[in-house]
């Protein structure tokens, strides 16, 4: 009887236990049910709401992963509200706890002490739980966090040295985020001098950071120009514009020049940076800036750089023959610009029809120079050239050099068929069928591809049904060939496509480029399939290939415009913008704007401008011709200012941007293009205001970087 008694009692202090603690939760990667409601409550700032609903959550399950989550959420919004002992009282236990979350908490609780007025206590946890961080992008968050209590104790000095140390260290992850921290640090503790420093680090160490503009910007409002910048700095300034030309900035590295001679008007007269200079301004497109700095021809021999400088500055400016001049005697150096120079020398030669002298100085550039970028293109304006002149065994061997180089793969179509030609012209008409075979079989459906097949026929050869360019059996006789022929006649439908192309060109200058791209694109499908079951081709064939390329050529030419952008003033800040497009809006728009109010500027204005309205004063446009960003010679916008905007690093934004790129302008497939195509185009059927359709783009948007977005692993 005791002891039935006693298993009684048992039960029931079990069932008492459970009541208490709740039932266990052990999925640890689903949250248990109303975690997410709490979540918004927290992110929403309503903390108070928040804690409720957490506790409530704890009184039914139990789980102390998910508690320690909810914990440190709790603790960073009351942080965010400048609830400091509350802070620290919700992230005490987490900050303690071995778990991956444990340093992020620790770091946050040292960060509530400080604010707290326990600086010291603060100080001291910070320095602990960096110690015992692993974690690389926490280390930067930690010497912040740490200078700040320093700061805040009354060490301003000891807060300088902090930063200074983990600046020279290999722990330092992002510079940018540290010094923009630091900048901010020193300001809000009264510290302009040193809130100068690291503004000043800032926009000299990190040029492409986008945290480089607004740096200058807070020197701008701080000091008077001629203060911004010293002569010490010219060093710097140098690596800064150096780093800019290596990224194919020249505008920017002008401009980096331009503000140090606002500061030190002297320093284009040093001679040490006089040809830096000049080189920033003639990658700038200043060519008449760069001819002072560079000084009155002529070259003596030796002065490379300065002749081949001069040589551009030349032809930007007209002056063909002082061009020329200069380029020779920079190509008789041996360093990276002479070599520039004899390939310069050689191409303007070509382009003014010296064919004679353009070929002898590309023989030159190959026998003495081997630039990757370069060499390949000096063979095939070798073979080209001799062709011309009437050289075809000798350009038959050039083009063979060039097929015999994996890398100059891009080449050997072009480099395929002019060896054909040669062949033909030689008298062997043997290899030119093999040559041109084989470039129908391998480029049936490119240019050179489709012209092989031609030359073939004229030839009486015949090629591989594989190619698409004969038919798949031999007809038995004249008759049964001719029926075979009117069978496959595919003429109608290539002069219809002909039409179709041909009416588009009304359209430019007048519809948007990137619709007239998408039409192109069903066309270039629709002559596949033409050519799919086009066993005779006839010169219609050819002219629908004609057509539609030099078509697609022209559109491209609309779709990235060679004319220059309008610039972005120097420093001009991003934030709190007005951003201005065109209508109609679709994919490449659309993007752009998700990106501008999720990555750049959170309070922009959005202002769609019709076809002919001129853009408001104070706005930055995207995506159309002349605004602040738009396409080059490669890119879409989106992708555009992704690269400008120091956005391309995340993989999840570029692969945004490769769907974006094929749905204006195509090349290569992607995938998921045709669905988020078909998205869009629901987006802007049930949204009648461009306001209404981006917010509907924007659930697009933010599911792919959702989808795309892989965290760092710790």
């Amino acid at each position: 009887m005791i002891a039935l008694v006693l298993l009684i009692g048992g039960g029931g202090g079990l069932a008492l236990h459970f009541l208490l603690r709740g039932r266990p939760w052990t999925d640890e990667a689903k949250a248990p049910p109303g975690f997410a409601d709490m979540l918004t409550d927290l992110s929403s700032g309503r903390a108070d709401d928040g804690e409720r609903r957490m506790n409530r959550i704890f009184r039914r399950w139990r789980s102390p992963v998910w508690k320690e989550r909810a914990a440190v959420a709790l603790g960073i919004a009351r942080l965010r509200r400048k609830e400091y002992d509350r802070a620290v009282r919700a992230l005490t236990a987490p900050a303690a706890s071995p778990s991956p979350l444990g340093p992020f908490a620790a770091l946050r609780r040292g960060e509530a002490l400080t604010g707290a007025r326990r600086a010291a206590e603060g100080a001291r946890t910070l320095e602990a739980a960096s110690r015992a961080s692993i974690d690389p992008v926490l280390a930067d968050d930690f010497v912040v966090a740490r200078a700040r209590a320093a700061g805040a104790i009354g060490g301003k000095e000891a807060a300088h040295r902090l930063l200074d140390e983990h600046l020279r260290s290999p722990r330092c992850h992002d510079r940018a985020r540290v010094l923009d921290a630091a900048a901010a640090l020193f300001a809000d503790t009264g510290d302009p001098a040193g809130a100068i420093a690291m503004d000043r680090r800032l926009w000299l160490e990190e040029p492409r950071s986008p945290q480089a503009g607004p740096a200058f910007d807070r020197l701008s409002e701080l000091l008077p120009a001629a203060s911004r910048l010293r002569a010490e700095d010219a060093p710097a300034v140098a690596a800064r514009a150096r780093k800019l030309l290596d990224a194919g900035d020249g505008k920017g590295a002008y401009a980096s020049w331009e503000r140090l001679r606002q500061s030190v008007p002297s320093v284009a007269a040093d001679p040490r940076w006089r040809m830096e200079i000049a080189e920033a301004a003639v990658e700038a497109r200043q060519a008449a800036a760069a001819l002072p700095l560079l000084g009155p021809g002529p070259v003596k021999r030796g002065e490379t750089r300065r002749g081949w400088l001069l040589g551009r500055a030349y032809f930007a400016t007209g002056r063909d023959a002082q061009g020329l001049a200069a380029l020779r005697i920079a190509a008789a150096g041996n360093d990276e610009a002479a070599a520039a120079s004899q390939f310069l020398l050689a191409t303007s030669l070509d382009q003014n029809d010296h064919d004679r002298e353009a070929l002898e100085q590309f023989q030159v550039y190959i026998r003495r120079f081997h630039d990757e970028d370069r060499f390949d293109s000096a063979l095939w304006r070798t073979g080209w050239l001799t062709y011309r002149l009437g050289k075809r065994d000798d350009a038959a061997r050039w083009f063979e050099t060039l097929l015999g180089r994996r890398e100059a793969s891009a080449y050997h179509p072009s480099a395929r068929y002019w060896l054909g030609r040669c062949r033909e012209a030689s008298g062997k008409g043997a290899l030119a069928a093999e040559a041109y075979s084989r470039l129908a079989l391998e480029n049936a459906r490119d240019y050179y591809g489709i012209l092989a097949q031609r030359r073939l026929k004229e030839m009486g050869r015949r090629v591989d049904p594989a190619a698409g360019g004969v038919p798949p059996s031999s007809p038995a006789s004249a008759a049964q060939g001719e029926t075979f022929r009117k069978l496959f006649d595919r003429s109608a439908r290539y002069e219809d496509l002909i039409k179709t192309v041909e009416s588009l060109r009304v359209g430019f200058g007048q519809t948007d480029p990137s619709a007239i791209s998408r039409v192109l694109h069903k066309q270039r499908r629709e002559l596949e399939s033409i050519a799919a079951l086009d066993f005779f081709p006839t010169q219609a064939r050819v002219r629908a290939q004609e057509a539609l390329t030099q078509c697609e050529a022209e559109v491209k030419k609309l779709l990235f415009p060679a004319h220059a952008k309008t610039p972005l003033g120097p420093g001009e800040t991003l934030l709190r913008r007005t951003w201005a497009t065109r209508k109609p809006l679709w994919a490449d728009r659309l993007a752009c704007a998700w990106l501008i109010r999720r990555f750049v500027d959170p309070e922009a204005t959005m202002k769609w401008l019709e076809k002919s309205e001129p853009p408001p004063a104070d706005a930055i446009g995207f995506a159309y011709d002349g605004a602040h960003f738009t396409n080059s010679e490669t890119r879409v916008s989106y992708e555009e200012m992704l690269s400008r905007l120091d956005l391309a690093k995340n993989p999840a934004l570029a692969k945004i941007g490769s769907i974006v790129h094929f749905l204006e302008v195509r090349g290569t497939p992607v995938p998921e293009a045709a669905g988020v195509q078909t998205l869009l185009q629901g987006a802007l059927r049930r949204s009648p205001q461009e306001a209404e359709l981006l917010g509907e783009a924007e659930k697009t948007f933010d599911l792919l970087y959702d989808a795309y977005f892989e965290p760092v692993k710790r």
